[in-house]
């Protein structure tokens, strides 16, 4: 499908004047005063807040283990915590990524 400019032009403004017209109390996301994760460069959406980042790795560094072996414990520990297996979970998926 070919648009000429004008056809573009118009979609613009109409858009334009949508988004201009929209109350953003309207959005449930606004409303509860969430805020907008910026997206990494990638494209990913995953934001890991400052305060959490390098937890599991520290935790896995007291225990003598790497990463993924203390990942590995943590999910085959029925004593560990939900917080816990959550983020051993996302330590395996995690070394799946192609970055």
């Amino acid at each position: 499908m070919e648009l000429n400019q004008r056809e573009l032009n118009a979609m613009y403004v109409s858009l334009k004047e949508m988004c201009s017209n929209v109350d953003l109390d309207s959005i449930p996301m606004f409303r509860q005063g969430s805020k907008l994760i910026p997206r990494c460069k990638n494209g990913s959406g995953i934001h890991i807040k400052k305060e959490n980042r390098g937890k599991f790795t520290a935790s896995a560094k007291k225990a003598g283990q790497s990463v993924q072996e203390h990942a590995r414990s943590v999910l085959n520990n029925p004593n560990a915590t939900p917080l816990q297996k959550k983020r051993a979970n996302f330590a395996r998926n995690a070394a799946k990524w192609h970055h």
